[in-house]
């Protein structure tokens, strides 16, 4: 992850990131996020989870990337499954699952939604066995 987190760093201090459209600033964000979490570097993905959301706020998509019949117009599912995989991977599995539910209330067929709300069950589940 160390590479990828130094070549997404790179490209968000980039001068033109500012000029990148809000969703694909998104995207950078969470795949930054991910990486962290996959580093093991909590705090570094909380940092850029917040940017995520921050970001999402002033999110304007007139143009329909997600599906019609929104629950809610204009926001993207990608800051609430980046910090789902956050949860997930501090063992806060009913956290992970709220985020993971909302990520598909905004986007239905967000197939990375379904599968992480999958797993979330499963370790979830794992661990009130354990």
């Amino acid at each position: 992850p160390e590479r990828r987190i130094n070549f997404l760093l790179d490209s968000i201090n980039h001068s033109q990131f500012a000029s990148l459209h809000p969703a694909f600033q998104l995207t950078i964000l969470s795949n930054l996020v991910r990486s962290y979490v996959e580093a093991g570097d909590i705090n570094k993905a909380r940092v850029y989870v917040k940017q995520t959301f921050d970001l999402n706020h002033d999110l304007s998509m007139p143009y329909g990337i997600w599906p019609s019949g929104n629950s809610v117009p204009n926001v993207s599912p990608i800051p609430y499954l980046a910090r789902g995989e956050i949860f997930m991977a501090e063992g806060n599995f009913d956290e992970a699952v709220s985020d993971f539910k909302k990520a598909l209330e905004i986007n239905p067929r967000y197939s990375e939604a379904v599968n992480n709300l999958e797993r979330a069950y499963k370790q979830r589940t794992d661990a009130d066995v354990k």
